[in-house]
């Protein structure tokens, strides 16, 4: 009886340590997924705020540069 109790004991303490693994895991992953998220976003806004910077710049200076030559 006092075996069988001892057992169901270690089995469940198993259990719950294995859980605790599982969700340790799970939260780092998400931790991990949510940096690498956070750094594409970042180089994602960095290469299109200079690609559309390299657009506007050229456009600008030639509307500046027509707006002081009709003056």
């Amino acid at each position: 009886m006092v075996g069988g109790l001892v057992f169901i004991g270690l089995v469940a303490g198993l259990a719950a340590y294995l859980c605790s693994l599982d969700y340790r895991r799970t939260v780092a992953v998400n931790g991990n997924r949510r940096e690498q998220r956070l750094a594409i976003a970042a180089d994602l806004h960095d290469f299109v705020a200079h690609h559309v910077t390299g657009i506007l710049v050229p456009r600008t200076r030639h509307l500046t540069d027509d707006i002081l030559t009709a003056a």
